[in-house]
């Protein structure tokens, strides 16, 4: 009986913290959750970067979800460092790096996503 309700717990868990979509309007990014989106203030941003297969290899799950719902949390990446993960998929990933040096990577289902963060942020 507990493990049937734990289980529920963990999915459920899972899901509200899930990333379902990025927005850009207001001056930020937007990565859209259930419980709680996450905010990133544009002009915050340094540098926006679509990575490649090999720029990402060798990631480490150090404490996030990697697969059920999608890639989120804590990650470390030989190449890169620590990032914030907020993934929906495995391709199209995009590493966006703050002023204060934290690391994000998101995985955009349109690939002008790049250049369209670009002009944003450059403006």
């Amino acid at each position: 009986m507990y493990l049937y309700f734990f289980l529920i717990l963990v999915l459920f868990g899972t899901w509200v913290f899930s990333p379902q979509g990025y927005k850009i309007g207001d001056g930020k990014l937007t990565i859209k959750r259930i419980i709680g989106d996450v905010h990133i203030r544009l002009h915050e941003i340094t540098e926006v970067k679509a990575l490649s297969r090999e720029e990402t290899k060798g990631m480490i799950r150090t404490f996030g979800v990697g697969g059920l719902f999608g890639y989120f949390g804590r990650f470390y990446i030989p190449k890169i460092g620590r990032v914030m993960l907020f993934a929906t998929q495995r391709k199209n990933k995009v590493l966006i790096i703050k002023k204060d040096d934290k690391q994000f990577i998101l995985s955009p289902d349109d690939d002008r996503f790049v250049e369209y963060l670009k002009n944003k942020v450059t403006k």
